[in-house]
């Protein structure tokens, strides 16, 4: 697991890298929520996820619920493959209000 925050004018690019799943959700959630409170708005790239389980969509989801709590905004982008597997088999594509763009030839 690997994550990267490019910060300017209060508002952050964040890379998730690698896996996003029980066994880095602890440590993802804590590196999301801080950033979260110190930026106005979070842009994260979810391109680089090769493995997601129901551990980082909770993640997700909650990281999308605590920025309407507090009056921020969280974008989800370049979902990878994966990243689309797991939410369209979980029915929950729409649950994270974000448009997911297939590459081409994918799907």
């Amino acid at each position: 697991m690997t994550i990267a925050i490019k910060a300017e004018q209060g508002h952050a690019q964040v890379s998730i890298q690698d896996e996003l799943t029980i066994y880095s959700a602890a440590e993802m959630k804590q590196a999301l929520f801080e950033a979260l409170c110190q930026f106005d708005s979070l842009e994260v790239d979810l391109e680089a996820i090769n493995e997601i389980d129901t551990a980082g969509v909770q993640l997700l989801l909650m990281l999308r619920n605590e920025s309407v709590r507090l009056e921020k905004k969280v974008q989800l982008t370049k979902h990878s493959t994966a990243v689309i597997d797991v939410l369209e088999t979980l029915n929950l594509v729409a649950a994270l209000g974000d448009p997911i763009l297939l590459p081409a030839g994918e799907k």
